[in-house]
């Protein structure tokens, strides 16, 4: 019977920390779409640079305003992103909006621990 017990407080204990590493990883993913709205910023601590390319609306939209305002942008991102120790993959609703153009995308983000911080390697956008 004890063993029971022990089993079951591993597994919530487990489940626990994977979620609470999951809400980490997706707050880094918001953190990897501002910067990627953002021209010339410092990008390199949150993903590469085919990645903030791909993001980054000046690139692929035509009229896309060069200052980003944060009160146009919305994003939603799933509860619990998929993850397995070093590498993780985030499902993004990216939505911007300032009245001229407006986009609202969906936006998977691979990602992978380096050094610490959850880097996005990869990135796959869906109109």
């Amino acid at each position: 019977m004890k063993k029971k017990i022990y089993i079951y407080i591993f597994i919530f204990f487990f489940i626990l920390c994977y979620i609470s590493v999951g809400h980490m990883i997706s707050g880094q993913a918001k953190k990897v779409l501002e910067a990627g709205m953002k021209p010339n910023l410092e990008y390199q601590n949150y993903m590469t640079e085919d990645v903030y390319n791909t993001i980054n609306p000046s690139n692929r939209i035509g009229g896309y305003e060069d200052e980003y305002n944060p009160a146009h942008h919305s994003y939603k991102s799933n509860l619990i992103p998929l993850h397995f120790f070093f590498t993780a993959s985030v499902t993004t609703y990216n939505y911007y909006n300032n009245g001229d153009i407006g986009f609202n995308e969906k936006v998977i983000i691979k990602m992978n621990l380096k050094k610490g911080k959850w880097i996005a390697t990869r990135v796959t956008i869906q109109a």
